[in-house]
């Protein structure tokens, strides 16, 4: 047979390969038009553009309660408590982003205590977040009110939500000085870059990272911008993904772990530095140093400010709880660069010698916070020691990923934390 003949015969079996292959997509499609109209789950997990948001005028946004997984009231629960014993007001961290759902701190915390526990956790969301769900919160008769600070974004947080929010106008800052400073700021860098750097890659970062110019990356953008608003199949394959991610599902361990960690070191290599890779034994991850440091400049205006609203919405929380007769706390969480670097700044790592700068700042930052919030009556629950024990003893609270949500091990320790915070005052 001839080198001609077998290269005719390839092309041809590729030929129907991609024909099948094709046939197949259409059928599939076509079949979840169909089932989309008349079956409500299948409808909402291939709709096109959706959204797992709804939007909000007060809160800016809140979680569509028909997502699955989500309560009635649209918070992570498998069914909306009319009394609890304790309620948990949190970001992404408290609703359990990347675990499943028996695996948020709440959910185990109501394992370990026996206390029923409702988790009010939203992505995105902070501090002036829960001050205006605290009404909310207290409906529920709970005798613990805990709520959340997050070091890696929480100042932005609050800052963003109180200047975009007219009702939380009382909580800005009449300092002349400092609004100006902060219309400063904002001439020089906007709401959506500080969020663009805050979140992740730049389109700047990603053009870099991909050797794409922007032409191209804006072309793969609109492609998948036209799959995402007209194609169901595509929009099924997002879904299975966000919820297998949702679920827990990872490749953290065995043949997909070793490549996934090489995905990831090979990732931080080519990132100029905007992602820094740790390993030591069994403990790997991924850290973001420069992204997370900027939320806890205290030197930029609008994080100072950010600070100053996130002081006063716990202030005004507590008074409120307190009024009900019901103990409020703040869990303090950290971020996974100071865990590491708590554990390992003695070791002379490059790779946590890269997240010092970052170490600094916000160990500066928690100080303050415990002079101007915790040494004046308000209970704070701190979880650094803990989790920097475990990573001491060989166990990663953290997944091998640049991602900084907790992982199961995590989430346990946190809980485990307010747990023994809250049980002496039972």
């Amino acid at each position: 047979m001839t080198i001609r003949v077998r290269v005719k015969r390839l092309a041809k079996r590729i030929s129907e390969s991609v024909l099948i292959l094709m046939i197949t997509i259409v059928l599939l499609e076509a079949g979840l038009w169909v089932l989309s109209a008349v079956n409500q789950k299948v409808s909402y997990l291939t709709a096109t553009g959706k959204d797992t948001n709804l939007l909000d005028p007060v809160l800016e946004r809140r979680l569509d309660p028909n997502y699955p997984g989500h309560d009635r009231d649209g918070f992570r629960n498998t069914a909306v408590l009319e009394q609890a014993d304790v309620v948990a007001l949190g970001d992404s961290m408290t609703y359990g982003m990347f675990v499943a759902p028996e695996s948020a701190w709440p959910q185990q915390l109501a394992r370990q205590s026996g206390e029923s526990v409702y988790n009010m956790g939203v992505s995105g969301y902070g501090p002036v977040h829960y001050l205006i769900l605290t009404p909310r919160a207290l409906q529920k008769h709970p005798k613990w009110l805990v709520s959340t600070l997050y070091d890696g974004n929480d100042l932005f947080d609050s800052f963003r939500l109180a200047h975009w929010n007219p009702q939380m106008s009382d909580l800005l800052s009449k300092d002349t000085a400092l609004i100006a400073a902060i219309d400063k700021a904002q001439s020089v860098e906007d709401f959506d870059s500080l969020a663009n750097r805050l979140s992740g890659f730049s389109s700047e970062d990603i053009h870099a990272f991909l050797g794409d110019n922007k032409a191209s990356f804006d072309w793969k953008s609109k492609l998948i911008d036209y799959f995402k608003r007209h194609c169901k199949t595509w929009n099924l394959v997002r879904s299975a993904r966000l919820l297998m991610l949702q679920s827990g599902t990872s490749a953290q361990s065995g043949l997909l772990g070793r490549i996934f960690w090489k995905y990831s070191r090979w990732k931080a290599a080519k990132s100029s530095g905007l992602l820094v890779a740790f390993e030591r034994g069994s403990l790997k991850t991924v850290f973001m140093p420069s992204y997370r440091a900027v939320v806890l400049r205290l030197d930029d205006p609008r994080i100072r400010e950010g600070l100053s609203i996130t002081e006063e919405a716990y202030r005004r929380s507590a008074k409120e709880t307190r009024a009900t007769n019901t103990q409020f706390s703040i869990l303090m969480i950290p971020t996974k660069e100071l865990v590491y670097y708590q554990a390992f700044s003695n070791t002379g790592d490059k790779a946590i010698q890269q997240v010092s700068e970052l170490a600094s700042l916000e160990l500066a930052f928690r100080a303050q916070f415990k002079r101007d919030i915790c040494d004046q009556g308000i209970m704070c629950i701190d979880p650094l020691p803990a989790l920097t024990d475990a990573l001491k003893a060989g166990q990663n609270p953290f997944p091998m990923s640049h991602d900084g949500h907790p992982n199961p091990l995590g989430h346990a320790i946190l809980a485990d934390s307010v747990r023994k915070a809250i049980e002496p005052n039972r």
